[in-house]
């Protein structure tokens, strides 16, 4: 059996997580020989373990770091004369 590859793992993990905030309500993923359902309750958890493997092999992926909070501007303002 091959070996996991940490990009291969964490493309998963990101591809979970995007189900899971998207509305699936449980995700099925494969780790070596073992198969884990994540439910959307178990995000948080969903989510330490990408920033483990981040940690590793993030910046080559070309996938997002998820630990960091998404930085937002000011609300729009619109006026009607």
């Amino acid at each position: 059996m091959p070996v996991p590859n940490c990009a291969d793992e964490l493309r998963k993990l990101y591809d979970a997580i995007m189900a899971l905030q998207t509305g699936e309500r449980a995700v099925q993923m494969g780790f070596g020989e073992r198969q884990v359902t994540f439910h959307v309750t178990q995000l948080k958890d969903l989510r330490q373990t990408y920033a483990l493997f981040y940690r590793d092999c993030g910046t080559e992926s070309g996938l997002p770091d998820l630990s960091q909070p998404v930085q937002r501007g000011a609300p729009a303002t619109a006026r009607f004369c």
